[in-house]
């Protein structure tokens, strides 16, 4: 039995019920022993993991099925901290897609930014991870293919409507949909 992709599942499906913007974490206990709360783990925790659904979302089971698999095949992590408009837009862009991810600050957690520089051999953020492909830097059409080849929809599941194009972008439809 594949254990992972059930727990992944499981982690995604935690992070999506909620209503607000919520914190999933993951942790090693003293023991030994693998948790996940939505309270933040005790001081002697180790390998401490952030989870963070940034918007409203449906339940597990409203989940699309090409979204559980993108999931399960590719999953998620950004390593950020507060570097400024870079992280701020990569975390955007992940929120307006309602991409589930794992964040992941190398300021903060030693584990991490060791994972950073096994990753990347660097210490640079942010860094995008979708499964084993590896993004450095901000450069959002490339993160927004990666996504999508990824199998993530190109826009949230989870909003009702998609807010209108920017007068500009409307105008250049038009334009572009004239014949000449």
């Amino acid at each position: 039995m594949r254990v992972f992709p059930i727990v992944v599942l499981a982690v995604a499906g935690l992070v999506l019920t909620s209503s607000h913007a919520q914190q999933l974490y993951k942790w090693v206990d003293k023991d030994g022993k693998i948790t996940y709360s939505d309270q933040p783990p005790p001081k002697d925790a180790k390998n401490v993991e952030q989870k963070k659904s940034l918007d409203s979302g449906p339940g597990v089971d409203d989940i699309p099925y090409s979204v559980k698999v993108a999931i399960e095949r590719n999953p998620v992590t950004l390593y950020a901290n507060f570097c400024g408009s870079g992280c701020d837009k990569a975390r955007a862009l992940l929120s307006t897609r309602g991409v589930p991810f794992t964040d992941k600050n190398p300021d903060k957690d030693p584990g991490a930014l060791d994972a950073l520089k096994a990753a990347t051999g660097a210490l640079d953020v942010p860094v995008l991870i979708v499964g084993a492909r590896i993004l450095r830097g901000f450069a959002e059409s490339e993160w927004q293919e990666a996504l999508t080849a990824a199998g993530y929809p190109r826009t949230n599941p989870n909003l009702r409507s998609q807010p209108p194009a920017p007068a500009a972008a409307q105008d250049a439809s038009k334009a572009a949909a004239t014949p000449r």
